[in-house]
């Protein structure tokens, strides 16, 4: 957690991630766009079939350097963005905190965003679950409400466990502001 520190007397509740299904869908294009290389021959005898070229038949071989590496290359960016993808999805984090939400945020290979916010500015966390796969496998989006004059809302989507996230969260605002109200109720007295 080099990311940020922890307060006095704070501790971590819970630290999460998306849920594995969010990554596994973000990387199944990237499985897609790599098979398609592999087409190559197939095309190269339709296009003959159509145009009688033989220096296309040739160009379009994979026992041609230049074809090689054009699919090297085209493999290469393929990858360089299914790694990115993973990365985006395993460098995301969701910590909750007796004190604070933490919500650490890859937004690229060399961005990465820390934004937190106390629980005691926390009116209500919303939890949404649209379409099938969501409501089987638990995962959803889970909003915060702030309180105050302009109410924003903390939000990170494809969490997994997302009710219990929630009931979590309240938990913590009750109790906090049960603390909150036994200390200002005994220093009335």
């Amino acid at each position: 957690m080099a990311e940020f520190e922890l307060e006095r007397e704070e501790h971590v509740m819970a630290a999460v991630r998306k849920h594995p299904l969010i990554a596994v869908g973000k990387l199944i294009p990237f499985v897609i766009l790599a098979y398609l290389p592999t087409l190559l021959p197939e095309f190269s005898a339709l296009i003959q079939t159509v145009i009688p070229a033989e220096s296309l038949s040739n160009f379009l071989s994979t026992d041609n350097p230049w074809t090689r590496f054009v699919i090297g290359m085209y493999w290469l960016f393929v990858w360089m963005g299914a790694f990115g993808a993973f990365t985006d999805y395993y460098l995301d984090q969701f910590i909750i905190t007796n004190h604070r939400i933490i919500r650490i945020d890859q937004a690229g290979f060399f961005d990465r965003q820390v934004s937190s916010l106390h629980l005691n500015r926390v009116q209500d966390v919303l939890t949404d679950i649209e379409g099938v796969f969501a409501e089987l496998f638990g995962y959803g989006t889970l909003s915060v409400e702030t309180a105050g004059e302009d109410p924003t809302r903390f939000r990170i989507s494809g969490v997994a466990h997302v009710r219990h996230l929630r009931d979590l969260i309240m938990k913590e605002v009750t109790e906090r502001q049960e603390n909150i109200t036994r200390i200002s109720s005994s220093g009335l007295n």
